[in-house]
């Protein structure tokens, strides 16, 4: 199930059962800083041992999860095949350090990401164009729990994509975008959980807020844009912007 682990009468909501893309992507990041740390330290026998093995995943990750027609990443495979519902999980293939994709793959990946998925407060857990969407986060808990990764915005996924921003558009899209993120949850704050941000919000319009009135993750996020759009800010003062 990974993070997107609602279960309702012993049932997953969203069952993700086989190769999930990010915890492939995870993977292939993971080896990328492995084989990093062995340059920096002079081992090269561990850099042969692992170096196909990078090699293998960046070639069958784009094979198996990416969809030129679509131009976005399938979010998990399974016997049956590649399922192509647009959710945020695919943001870290492009986020993290190391990228299993090319440039051109990043941006397709990312445009999809912003037309389906983002809002200032955090990103849909499932695309309002699709028909299992549920833009509600309401109810007694099963009914929450069946919305809690159907549609709901979540704020920590902020960060992933803020990062991938940074990447594939440069510092200068980054710091509109984070300006854009810190005023609307900064307007969060006196609201629900008072002087913190919760866990979620409907994924319909005016998005209002659910889950934890304090939720660790989701002010994480949001202190690490804020640390990042300030040491932008220094760097425009600079000229460096």
């Amino acid at each position: 199930l990974t993070w997107v682990d609602a279960v309702v009468a012993g049932i997953p909501v969203t069952a993700r059962s086989g190769a999930a893309v990010e915890l492939n992507a995870l993977w292939f990041d993971a080896i990328c800083f492995y084989l990093k740390l062995m340059e920096n330290l002079g081992q090269k026998k561990q850099i042969l041992k692992y170096e196909w093995i990078r090699d293998a995943i960046r070639e069958n990750f784009a094979r198996l999860f990416y969809n030129h027609e679509r131009g976005y990443l399938a979010d998990y495979i399974d016997l049956a095949g590649s399922h192509f519902e647009i959710r945020p999980n695919m943001i870290y293939a492009v986020s993290l350090p190391y990228s299993p994709l090319t440039p051109e793959q990043q941006l397709s990946v990312l445009t999809i990401v912003e037309q389906h998925l983002y809002t200032p407060l955090g990103l849909h857990t499932l695309s309002p164009r699709n028909p299992m969407y549920k833009g509600q986060y309401a109810g007694d808990q099963p009914t929450r729990d069946a919305a809690y990764h159907q549609g709901t915005i979540w704020t920590w996924l902020l960060e992933p994509y803020f990062e991938a921003v940074e990447r594939v558009w440069g510092e200068a899209a980054a710091l509109k975008t984070g300006k854009e993120i810190l005023k609307a949850l900064e307007k969060e704050m006196h609201r629900y959980g008072v002087g913190t941000i919760g866990e979620v919000f409907d994924g319909d319009p005016p998005h209002a807020p659910g889950g934890t009135i304090a939720q660790a993750w989701s002010v994480a996020a949001a202190m690490r844009i804020l640390r990042k759009v300030q040491s932008f800010e220094a760097k425009g003062k600079k000229g460096g912007i």
